[in-house]
């Protein structure tokens, strides 16, 4: 497969236009986590992995039925690199960022 990531996808956007976006989820999703906290160290460990172009979030659910966050480093051809993959992140609430447009 040919290269199709080259490591600059995504858009940086506004705190007005994030703020939006995380509060129409909040109002679609009430009883979901609004976000969720990955350490350095580990997004480090998938970044760092031999041919990584960028991370590829996957959503998943638990047992409970709650949303939950994969996260997995893709290369250039935009496969997955299986070898580690990074789940439960720390969720808000319980422990979320002083209140902001992302978050209220």
């Amino acid at each position: 497969m040919a290269d199709v990531f080259n490591g600059s996808e995504g858009e940086i956007i506004s705190s007005k236009d994030a703020g939006a976006l995380t509060a129409e989820f909040r109002a679609n999703f009430p009883t979901q986590k609004k976000g969720y906290f990955f350490g350095k160290n580990k997004i480090q460990i998938l970044a760092s992995q031999t041919g990584t172009k960028g991370l590829r979030i996957y959503f998943g659910q638990d047992a409970n039925g709650k949303l939950t966050l994969v996260l997995v480093a893709a290369d250039a051809s935009g496969n997955d690199n299986m070898n580690n993959i990074l789940d439960t992140g720390v969720g808000c609430p319980d422990l979320c960022s002083t209140d902001n447009a992302l978050n209220s």
